[in-house]
C-alpha cells in the first residue's frame, strides 16, 4: 500500500533534528508498506524536505507531492511486484528515506550516521 501525507518541507539535517523531534511527522511523507519475498512486512518512508518537495513513485501516477493537495491519500494494490533493483521512485533532488523492517529480516551494510550515496548498498535482505 502507499499513503501520501502532505505536510511541511522543513530542512532535514542533524542540527534541526536535535531541536525538532517531530520533524519526520511534520514534513510531507510518502509511506510505502510492502512484503518481501518471504512475506515479511517492510516499510519505506520517503520524507520531503526544503528544496526537495517533489517525490515520484513509478507505480502511482496520482501522487502529487509539494502541491496544493492537503488531505492524506491512501492507495492499495493487488499483485504489484517489483523486481530486485527495479526503480520504484526518486526525489527531484535528494532527501531522506526511513526504513522499517521486521527484526532479523535485513542485515545492515552501513553504520549509524554514515553518509551514503545513490548507488551504495544499505543492507541485505535475509
Amino acid at each position: 500500500s502507499l499513503t501520501h501525507i502532505p505536510g511541511k518541507l522543513y530542512p532535514v539535517n542533524f542540527p534541526l533534528l536535535q531541536n525538532m523531534k517531530d520533524l519526520f511527522i511534520e514534513n510531507e511523507r510518502v509511506i510505502i508498506e510492502c512484503e518481501d519475498a518471504k512475506g515479511r512486512t517492510q516499510v519505506l518512508v520517503l520524507v520531503g524536505a526544503l528544496n526537495v518537495g517533489k517525490m515520484v513513485v513509478t507505480f502511482e501516477e496520482n501522487i502529487r507531492t509539494n502541491s496544493e493537495i492537503r488531505a492524506p491519500r491512501h492507495y492499495t494494490y493487488e499483485n504489484l511486484t517489483l523486481e530486485r533493483g527495479e526503480l520504484f521512485g526518486w526525489f527531484e533532488m535528494g532527501s531522506t528515506i526511513l526504513t522499517f523492517s521486521q527484526k532479523g529480516s535485513i542485515f545492515p551494510e552501513v553504520a549509524i550516521n554514515q553518509k551514503v550515496s545513490f548507488t551504495d548498498i544499505l543492507g541485505k535482505v535475509l
